[in-house]
């Protein structure tokens, strides 16, 4: 069965421009900052979140410890909806790539905050019934294979319609889509169910907060 969480919009200013590494008074700095505010706006409109989770007894091994000793996995979907997509295409096709840019890391930062509000209603849910999460599992990082992908949708589709395609090389449509699993088991102690980067070895993610900002 799949369950709905209700989310919100947000996206924290400084955190856009720290993954966009904009920092002091250059002329990008201050412009950016008269046309969040705007921007934000745009996001908000059109996104159409949409985040869903199932929880499923797990069947098979993983190779990946954490997860093979729990008695049930947790499928998870997050997407801002195929909208906010095209409008940051549209702004680098008008090469208006400054406010493509930040459109685009305000869509990730939404994504990335609605993933984070759902994990803890996930949380909460599953307590309540006696059952503790690993830490997040991602297609593509650590142990997990990008090709994982395939077997999050398909686990996920067979419990109910879910508004995302795949193509032959795992990658998602729309493209601010996540896709990622939690096991979850009653004898484990609760992981941290919040990301972070410094453990993560993917050194390209757009979601990722480097430690130290450098001048544009």
């Amino acid at each position: 069965m799949l369950e709905s969480v209700n989310t919100v919009c947000t996206a924290a200013q400084d955190t856009v421009y720290q993954r966009l590494q904009i920092t002091g008074d250059s002329l990008a700095a201050l412009h950016s900052r008269e046309l969040y505010p705007q921007l934000f706006a745009l996001a908000e409109k059109l996104s159409q979140l949409t985040c869903l989770y199932s929880l499923l007894p797990r069947t098979g091994v993983l190779g990946i410890p954490e997860l093979d000793r729990c008695s049930h996995l947790v499928y998870c979907f997050v997407s801002t909806g195929p909208h906010l997509g095209q409008a940051i295409g549209d702004f680098f096709l008008k090469k208006d790539y400054l406010e493509g840019f930040l459109l685009d890391h305000l869509g990730n930062e939404i994504l990335f905050n609605a993933s984070e509000q759902m994990n803890h209603t996930i949380a909460e849910r599953l307590q309540a019934q006696g059952l503790n999460l690993t830490a997040r599992f991602s297609p593509g990082e650590g142990a997990l294979d990008l090709e994982y992908q395939a077997v999050i949708l398909e686990a996920l589709q067979r419990q109910g319609e879910i508004p995302a395609q795949l193509n032959d090389h795992f990658m998602l449509s729309p493209e601010k889509t996540i896709l990622y699993v939690f096991g979850a088991d009653k004898d484990i102690c609760a992981g941290s169910i919040r990301h972070d980067c410094r453990l993560c070895d993917r050194q390209s993610c757009y979601f990722r907060i480097e430690s130290t900002a450098k001048e544009v």
